[in-house]
């Protein structure tokens, strides 16, 4: 009589590929701009694992029955632990190049509040002529009280 219960190995190998395929193309499309794309890549990925839910959950039960042999078991229980390597690598790179975006727009951050502070000293336009601004208020201070004095 033949098995028809699929292959376990098989079925967490297939997910592994599917769901890393799709992490892949969420990224690139993050990287090329299009969050849309990437939105919908991510969607993707969710429906897969709904989609295989039960049938990864039965091949996890196969690595875990007492009535499958040992080697069968031992095969289930490696293809379930190296089945997120890929995604986790994809999903390392994004986080890296959010980290790296960050970075970025702190910088730029930076950059757009350090320009709109002026400096102590800085030279500016007055109301006549250009001149030190914090020496031009003061001169002109003191001329006008040295006036109204003699």
């Amino acid at each position: 009589m033949a098995d028809l219960s699929p292959d376990p190995v098989g079925v967490i190998t297939e997910f592994s590929t599917a769901i890393a395929a799709l992490a892949e193309r969420a990224l690139t499309a993050a990287r090329n701009g299009q969050a849309q794309a990437a939105v919908l890549a991510a969607g993707e990925m969710q429906m897969l694992l709904r989609r295989k839910r039960e049938a990864l959950q039965q091949a996890l039960d196969t690595g875990r029955s007492k009535r499958i042999p040992p080697a069968q078991r031992a095969a289930v229980r490696l293809a379930a632990r190296d089945a997120l390597g890929p995604v986790r690598h994809v999903m390392a790179r994004f986080a890296a190049d959010a980290r790296a975006r960050q970075v970025r727009q702190n910088a730029i951050g930076a950059a757009l509040s350090a320009a709109t502070r002026a400096p102590t000293g800085v030279y500016g336009a007055t109301a006549t002529r250009g001149g030190r601004v914090g020496v031009m208020l003061t001169g002109r201070t003191v001329r006008h009280t040295a006036d109204i004095t003699a």
